[in-house]
């Protein structure tokens, strides 16, 4: 393989993480965007009350769902998701429902239909970030803001995945 080849294959993966990694290693809140890691977390516009305050946000274990209101399978989803966020929600888990729909208003009606009550966003490329290409598809970002699982909804290994982060968060406040 010559050299520009090489360059190519490796050289801009390589920058691209060095770019990511410059990012705060602490999930923070900005206005619009909160920062996991390595990930941007943008959003368009929130539909309902933001997430944590900056203060907060740290020690938290996040879930991104990305979905869209015209999506079968991720309506089919929404029971499951309300239900995970009543169960795990006092323990320290915030939901982020990232809708990849261009009408807010589609978005809102859907939130009051089905009594959505974690926090819901219209996404501005954070699907891209996180390299997702079908939904639904959930990300389980660890209190340190570290990406820990990412899937589907309905895979048994996605509450696991929660449970052993939220787990993980608790043993780390305690100490």
């Amino acid at each position: 393989m010559d050299e520009r080849k090489s360059l190519a294959k490796y050289g801009l993966p390589v920058f691209l993480i060095l770019a990511l990694l410059t990012f705060s290693s602490d999930v923070t809140l900005g206005d619009d965007l909160l920062i996991a890691q390595s990930n941007l977390i943008a959003v368009r516009q929130w539909l309902t009350a933001k997430p944590l305050e900056t203060a907060n946000a740290k020690d938290r274990v996040y879930v991104l769902e990305f979905w869209a209101t015209w999506c079968p399978p991720c309506i089919k989803t929404t029971p499951h998701m309300l239900a995970l966020h009543d169960k795990y929600k006092d323990e320290g888990l915030v939901i982020i429902a990232l809708s990849q729909d261009k009408s807010p208003e589609k978005v809102r009606e859907f939130i009051r239909k089905n009594k959505i009550t974690y926090h819901v966003a219209i996404d501005n490329a954070t699907a891209m970030e996180f390299s997702v290409k079908a939904l639904p598809n959930v990300v389980v970002l660890s209190h340190e803001g570290k990406v820990v699982w990412q899937g589907l909804p309905w895979q048994p290994e996605f509450e696991a995945a929660i449970k052993k982060a939220l787990k993980t968060a608790k043993k780390a406040r305690s100490s």
